[in-house]
């Protein structure tokens, strides 16, 4: 009897893209509306990694171009004649190709589209850039059909504690359920755990961060390992205020065990700290 084929994973693809970097993010409050925005940049480098040069291994297709009339803005009257200014939306459709596998594929449609003649308080304004904020809109837009950035569009970055979480290292993607067994009489015991974690990436906007943001990090450090690696890198860049070093010794009192090497590090540190 021939062997079942393996079932496709439809979720690798999306796995591997779908968690976002903080330091690319940004937060707004545009007409009463709130979100989390990303750089266009970062959708480019994601796909870049992924799939290869933009033109080589992915890119991004017009389909359809087009600048559509909206409300009527201002109507300026001479005599029998009357000039109207109307908003003006600049419209694009496209879809992006990427190859993977060797095999060349392409996602749905979408649109993307931004102001072109708009107006604010002081009058009628013309964006030049609204042709390239079109297609950024839309790559983007087709870019999380694929996973890239997914975390935000599921509402995952509402959660502070998702969002302060160190993602790990290399790609992004959820582990599988074998990754998280046991091996025979493996010793599990939290010092033992401690001793062999290799810390996690540290967010690479961290190099503008002041206290109050190392200390918030500092809050959501999952081990002894990144808590060490945290603080070396938060000395290096002077943040050695009293609030952020209690901030440090009490976290390391809840993830690490004493006399492992994180802990012994983490107190020669505090301790050098405190004499100078």
């Amino acid at each position: 009897m021939p062997a079942k084929a393996k079932p496709a994973d439809n979720l690798a693809l999306w796995n591997e893209l779908n968690q976002t970097e903080k330091e690319y993010t940004k937060q707004f409050n545009k007409k009463g509306f709130k979100g989390t925005a990303i750089s266009p940049a970062y959708v480019t480098l994601k796909l870049t990694e992924k799939f290869g040069p933009c033109g080589k291994g992915w890119g991004f297709v017009i389909d359809q171009e087009e600048y559509r009339p909206g409300r009527v803005l201002e109507v300026h009257k001479t005599g029998d004649w009357a000039e109207v200014d109307r908003e003006t939306i600049h419209v694009v459709r496209g879809h992006l190709w990427y190859i993977l596998n060797g095999e060349r594929y392409e996602t749905s449609p979408q649109f993307g589209q931004t102001t072109f003649v708009g107006k604010y308080s002081t009058g009628v304004y013309t964006d030049e850039e609204a042709p390239k904020k079109s297609i950024s809109d839309c790559i983007s837009k087709c870019a999380v059909l694929l996973g890239v950035a997914a975390d935000i569009h599921l509402g995952l970055w509402d959660d502070n504690k998702y969002v302060n979480t160190p993602k790990p290292a290399g790609k992004s993607g959820t582990k599988s359920a074998s990754n998280n067994k046991s091996a025979g009489s493996k010793d599990t015991s939290p010092a033992k755990a401690e001793a062999e974690s290799k810390p996690a990436t540290l967010p690479r906007g961290r190099t503008k961060w002041n206290s109050e943001q190392w200390i918030e990090f500092v809050a959501e450090v999952p081990d002894g390992a990144t808590l060490n690696a945290a603080l070396v890198d938060a000395v290096k860049k002077g943040i050695k205020d009293e609030a952020f070093c209690k901030a440090v010794a009490q976290k390391a009192r809840a993830v690490c065990k004493k006399n492992t090497k994180s802990w012994d590090n983490i107190v020669k540190t505090l301790k050098g700290l405190k004499e100078g």
